[in-house]
């Protein structure tokens, strides 16, 4: 979890720390071009298919209205080797999650948003991770991925 200080606006009141969940880090965080730079696991039960009379690559659930996949954001790390070992256990079948049957693996940074993407039939994935190596360099940090 992440703690976050908030000034309150009305005088004499000190700062609160209020702590969100990693769903709500994620909504806020992800794609924010900010630092320091946190990668984010969500899993879920949607993939990929070849979308009927065309050659295309879609979700599942867009070729199906009615396949509503369950998925949810799960961890954060500080680097991107941590979130890539974390998600390859749930591509080779090694961890499993509660009430999801997982299908894909997404990681997501603050730099450039979504850098990696998988499902179990493809356990290689794409990466992306050189838009957030460039944006490191560009601002300075240290780099994390």
């Amino acid at each position: 979890m992440i703690k976050f200080k908030i000034k309150n606006r009305k005088a004499g009141i000190s700062r609160k720390t209020k702590v969100m969940s990693i769903e709500s880090q994620a909504r806020y965080m992800v794609g924010d071009g900010k630092t320091p730079n946190k990668y984010f696991v969500t899993i879920s039960e949607d993939y990929n298919i070849i979308k009927p009379n065309s050659n295309t690559l879609v979700p599942v659930s867009e070729v199906f209205k009615d396949f509503k996949p369950k998925g949810k954001t799960i961890k954060v790390f500080d680097s991107y080797s941590q979130a890539r070992e974390y998600s390859d256990n749930f591509l080779l079948g090694r961890s499993k999650e509660d009430g999801i049957r997982v299908n894909s693996v997404y990681i997501e940074d603050r730099l450039s948003g979504q850098v990696f993407s998988a499902d179990i039939q493809d356990t290689e994935g794409f990466s992306y991770i050189k838009l957030t190596q460039d944006q490191e360099k560009k601002l300075g940090v240290k780099p994390t991925a």
